[in-house]
């Protein structure tokens, strides 16, 4: 059994950070380097490629705050207040989307070089930000006694992020 802890954070002056933001923004960073780096050994443009991720983050963002205002709290719509990762992943596959395909990609393949790239990015983003996830206890799951569960003052449950970080790690 997994024992429960706080979500650390870290107080520099005014400001506190919390374990999931920092991850979050350090998968971010961490995905879109390894997304250039795997489109330019794919022998892919590193321009196109970046500027995916330069436009790709911001609208991914918008697209999770818009998902989370549309399915969970419609009153956060003007505050920036929470996220939901489904609408920050299909608004960053429609950016890559519209970059490639605007620019009339040359073949079949090389749009599945594109999808591949941006497959191995987001598998270690979602395994990193699922970790921050985890140490935040976003996703309580069901009660269990399985030695992945986390004892949660409640009683032990599964953590969805823990789960969710455990396969992304094994993809």
């Amino acid at each position: 059994m997994i024992p429960y802890c706080t979500e650390p954070k870290l107080e520099i002056g005014p400001y506190t950070l919390y374990a999931f933001g920092i991850l979050l923004a350090c998968a971010l960073a961490v995905g879109s380097i390894l997304f250039i780096y795997v489109a330019e050994r794919s022998g892919l443009s590193v321009r196109k490629a970046v500027l995916i991720s330069l436009i790709g983050l911001p609208v991914g963002l918008l697209g999770a705050h818009l998902w989370y205002c549309a399915t969970e709290n419609e009153s956060a719509l003007l505050e920036f207040g929470g996220i939901t990762s489904y609408g920050g992943i299909f608004a960053a596959f429609a950016v890559l989307c519209v970059v490639v395909l605007s620019s009339q990609p040359r073949s079949v393949k090389e749009f599945e070089k594109w999808i591949d790239a941006a497959f191995v990015a987001f598998s270690v983003t979602a395994m990193v930000s699922r970790l921050g996830c985890f140490l935040a206890h976003d996703h309580r799951g069901s009660l269990t006694s399985s030695w992945l569960g986390v004892k949660f003052p409640d009683g032990a449950r599964y953590d969805l992020g823990l789960l969710e970080c455990v396969f992304w790690g094994l993809v």
